[in-house]
């Protein structure tokens, strides 16, 4: 699935899979993953409490836009490193 096109990715250097863009680092349970990984993460969730839970359980500086059916999922950072706007 590609980013829709009413969502511009330019600044930053983002990876995308599966309708999931993520960028800069990010741990998973205190161990580092690969953007592929953090795709595959944000890529399972499914509504507003899946996506909080998962993000309960990651740190590090990172911004992750997740397109899922009828829904667009932005997180990022408690200082927000990759400004989303």
């Amino acid at each position: 699935m590609k980013m829709s096109d009413k969502i511009k990715l330019t600044a930053f250097d983002w990876h995308t899979e599966n309708g999931v863009s993520v960028c800069g680092n990010m741990f998973y349970n205190g161990e580092h993953v690969s953007n592929s990984v953090a795709c595959n993460l944000f890529s399972n969730v499914q509504g507003m409490d899946e996506v909080t839970q998962l993000l309960a359980d990651i740190s590090g500086f990172f911004g992750v836009v997740a397109e899922q059916d009828q829904q667009t999922f932005l997180a990022g950072d408690v200082i927000s490193s990759y400004p989303l706007y």
